[in-house]
């Protein structure tokens, strides 16, 4: 299945791009979306620091919904769905 990805200004960076189109297995959560975006020590620090939780400032919503609403990292993927991966805070 390909989920699309679009990326905070935070994290445009980080990830080369604005956004990105992922192909995981059928049946991924968005556990497995994350360990496929973190395929670096810097992208992995980027969104979970030393922790295996996600930083308290990043916020991540699949098709307009929150994550923290769902069932968070165990949150299903299907198949087009749009993630959306920024920080909470901003700087002007």
């Amino acid at each position: 299945m390909k989920i699309n990805v679009k990326f905070g200004p935070n994290f445009k960076e980080v990830f080369n791009a604005d956004v990105k189109q992922i192909e995981l297995e059928n049946g991924a959560i968005f556990r497995d979306l994350l360990e496929k975006l973190c395929d670096s020590p810097e992208r992995r620090i980027k969104l979970f620091g030393i922790t295996d939780s996600l930083l308290p400032q990043i916020m991540v919503s699949k098709n307009g919904r929150f994550i923290v609403h769902l069932k968070w990292l165990d949150t299903d993927l299907a198949d087009g769905d749009t993630i959306n991966i920024f920080n909470l805070f901003g700087g002007g």
